[in-house]
């Protein structure tokens, strides 16, 4: 009889753990930041909502994270807030966000696409660092705002990214050495060095085009034999 009680008892405990677990599967939820909250489903869609500020790196590192929907009223998406994120395949940024923080969605290496709306006026370091994945990346204002706020940080991703804007597609400067050392530079767009040194060597003159926007002194760096 007692053995047959404890059994009973035992079945219990795990039916109120397997429900339990379930529940807290289902759905969870709290708050991300000051004024900033929350809810995971158990399928991996994040919804966040709220007006604060956010906790650093405050969703990374969670592979059960897939989808992402930013609701109307978030304003920021903070530092390293979705950093190594590795299965987040989508996400969604409403037009009241105005800055994503410094490595925001760096290595989401599932992530394919991004729209990032024209409020967007402060962009942070490498924010799609090591984003392998990210091939189609679009803008909601012009290529003049979407240059502008480029040029404000250092994001190789999107140097070297062709991004649709809402008056064109702009992507990094090219360049083209000539059998005579002339390196032209050309293209609507932030330039990136991207020669060896031995390129660098063979440089005797620079023709800059009149599309390039922005580039660094440290891209002409060891140019020894210009004339």
């Amino acid at each position: 009889m007692k053995r047959t009680s404890r059994i009973i008892v035992l079945l219990l405990a795990v039916c109120a753990f397997a429900l339990v677990s379930g529940l807290a599967l289902a759905e969870s939820s709290g708050t991300c930041g000051d004024g900033v909250s929350y809810t995971l489903t158990d399928d991996g869609v994040l919804t966040v909502s709220g007006g604060g500020t956010w906790d650093s790196a405050v969703f990374g590192q969670r592979p059960d994270i897939l989808n992402v929907k930013i609701e109307d009223g978030v304003t920021e998406i903070g530092w390293a807030a979705f950093e190594w994120c590795e299965n987040l395949g989508s996400v969604t940024i409403p037009d009241t966000v105005t800055q994503i923080q410094y490595y925001a969605f760096s290595n989401c290496r599932n992530l394919s696409s991004i729209h990032i709306p024209g409020s967007v006026t402060s962009l942070g370091n490498e924010v799609f660092n090591g984003c392998d994945s990210l091939s189609e990346i679009s803008f909601g204002g012009t290529v003049e705002e979407w240059n502008s706020l480029l040029a404000q940080s250092s994001n190789k991703k999107l140097d070297y990214s062709n991004v649709t804007c809402s008056d064109g597609i702009v992507g990094p400067a090219a360049w083209e050495l000539d059998d005579n050392g002339v390196l032209t530079v050309s293209g609507a767009g932030k330039f990136a060095a991207d020669f060896d040194n031995e390129t660098r060597e063979h440089v005797k003159k620079i023709i800059l085009g009149s599309e390039v926007t922005y580039f660094e002194t440290i891209d002409f760096y060891g140019f020894d034999y210009l004339t």
